[in-house]
């Protein structure tokens, strides 16, 4: 049980991180097609 707590986590952790950087990639882009 508390393995899987943990896994949890450490998903929402990569999916969190993940989204950060496509959301840093889309602004970045956006600023260069300006």
């Amino acid at each position: 049980m508390y393995s899987y707590f943990y896994f949890l986590f450490q998903v929402d952790n990569w999916f969190c991180d993940l989204i950060f950087f496509y959301w840093q990639f889309k602004q970045s882009s956006w600023y260069q097609k300006r």
